[in-house]
């Protein structure tokens, strides 16, 4: 039924290499300055450690990579073989196993206004004082996260990235992600040989070191995971699986398991019926999970459930309308009320309006619809803002051939406090694909963006403020093809991690997951 296999690694530097200058950094130009330790490429000290396999580890004044050990096979400023990282987008081969490249250590981005080194009595470089030193990939005068230079590093940059490859298929995606305390937990679709595709799920740390890695084959069929919710200790993935049926036919059914944050093993599964789920969230007691009922006819409409811990229906409604309909997202509110966002329209494939509708154990009604200026909208993820409102993302088409990405904060008593559209020049294909929410309250959004006459993607990355002013944002190019933000998630502390799929240069189609500098 299922089990872990070993895979090569690709890692991605997809900007600027981006060196820790935060609190306590200290920035050398050569070896004296740094007494018996060595002055790597980064400006920063390292010192000799055979428990890394460089032989050499970061000091303690390295701002985000103090500990960390430097990586070997490039030359320092002393002509020593030490760490670097690719200033374009470029994949590397890794090793058997899952592997990646780390530019930071915790990666807490905590911003720093002063940092005193050691190594000599000369002033040095302070992160956030507003001027540029040596190490600093930017400095803006201030010690605030997220504001598009953070501890002294460009936000948006690709901190470390892992890119998933087997020898059975040139087809690999993530399509959810959620944060386990500060890990991140990914799932996704991919192949355990060539004759199957199967649910992924992968919980890496915030160094990005793999801690386990599960492909697991429902039934033999074609499985997909599409999203994670992390609930009572235990991590409940959910998404689709291809079934036979007593007639020997073969069902799509909605698919739901209980994984081990400990191990990845599997603690429970089980299949709900015909359809596929795309969203899911925590409620007291259990999970709701969205999608679609699954009826096999040319009208599909939205199916909405609530699970116990232990998988079982607690209840299931259907959306009565006579329209086709998808449910994408859901939300779970503190006081219990929850909202699901999709489409709706006579045909959710090219014609259909953007929904938010309310939810209870016996119905759904309608909240919010949008009509389609040019034959289709779609809220592709919902989250729940600061004070209880609602953030909904998605896509427009605008004009005939064209999409713009949408996002919007939405009060059921308010209406639309704020919304916006954004395309790129092309106007070919851009929309938002996730929602998350910062612990300050602002809005961090991936999805994918147009880059040109090309005809490639991009992974699309912004963060808003709680009134819908742009932060920063930034394009991802990872292989210069067809590049896809699927899911983002933030931690507690802020860390920001991001997932979906890059297509290489010779065609395939991977799975990546990518923490970013916030």
């Amino acid at each position: 039924m299922g089990g872990a296999r070993r895979w090569r690694a690709l890692l991605l530097a997809a900007a600027a290499p981006v060196w820790g200058c935060g609190a306590s950094a200290f920035s050398c130009t050569d070896n004296a300055q740094c007494g018996e330790g060595i002055c790597e490429e980064t400006g920063l000290c390292s010192f000799t450690d055979d428990a890394c396999e460089s032989g050499r580890r970061y000091g303690e004044y390295s701002g985000a990579l103090s500990g960390v050990c430097v990586t070997p096979n490039s030359i320092g400023s002393s002509g020593v073989a030490t760490e670097s990282a690719a200033s374009d987008p470029t994949l590397l081969t890794g090793g058997e196993e899952s592997s990646t490249s780390m530019v930071t250590s915790d990666g807490s981005s905590s911003g720093g206004l002063t940092a005193v080194g050691e190594a000599t009595g000369d002033p040095q470089p302070v992160c956030g004082d507003g001027t540029l030193d040596p190490g600093e990939a930017c400095d803006d005068g201030n010690d605030e996260d997220g504001d598009g230079c953070t501890a002294c590093a460009v936000s948006g940059t690709v901190l470390w990235s892992s890119v998933r490859t087997s020898d059975a298929t040139a087809l690999e995606q993530y399509t959810g992600l959620a944060v386990l305390g500060e890990d991140v937990v990914v799932t996704g679709l991919g192949f355990e040989d060539a004759g199957s595709q199967d649910v992924l799920v992968q919980r890496f740390t915030p160094d990005g070191d793999s801690v386990w890695d599960v492909v697991h084959d429902v039934a033999g069929g074609v499985d997909r995971g599409s999203g994670v919710v992390v609930a009572a200790d235990t991590l409940t993935v959910f998404g689709s699986a291809a079934v036979a049926q007593p007639d020997r036919s073969v069902a799509v059914e909605r698919w739901v398991a209980l994984f081990s944050p400990g191990d990845g093993s599997i603690v429970q599964e089980s299949t709900l019926g015909e359809g596929e789920l795309f969203g899911g969230a925590a409620s007291v007691g259990g999970v709701v999970l969205v999608g679609t009922d699954g009826t096999g006819n040319a009208i599909e409409r939205g199916w909405a459930g609530s699970i116990t811990a232990g998988l079982a229906l607690e209840y299931a409604v259907v959306d009565t309308g006579t329209e086709a309909s998808q449910y994408n997202g859901v939300v779970v509110l503190p006081n219990g009320d929850a909202f699901v966002a999709g489409m709706r329209g006579a045909n959710t494939d090219n014609a259909a309006d953007l929904i938010v509708d309310g939810l209870t154990p016996s119905s759904v009604w309608e909240v919010q619809r949008i009509s389609a200026e040019f034959n289709l909208r779609q809220a592709q993820s919902i989250a729940t803002a600061t004070g209880g409102d609602l953030l909904v993302g998605g896509l427009v088409r605008e004009e005939p051939g064209g999409r713009a990405l949408h996002l919007e904060r939405f009060s059921e008593a308010k209406g639309v406090l704020w919304s916006l559209t954004e395309s790129s020049v092309d106007t070919e294909s851009d929309e938002v694909e996730a929602v998350a929410v910062a612990p300050n309250g602002d809005v961090l959004v991936t999805g994918l963006y147009w880059g040109g006459a090309s005809r490639d993607t991009d992974v699309l990355l912004r963060r808003f403020d709680e009134s819908g002013e742009l932060r920063w944002s930034a394009e991802l190019d990872f292989a210069g093809s067809r590049d896809l933000g699927r899911g983002i998630a933030v931690t507690s502390s802020g860390a920001v991690y991001v997932g979906g799929r890059v297509t290489t240069d010779s065609g395939d189609i991977r799975a990546y997951v990518a923490r970013v500098v916030p």
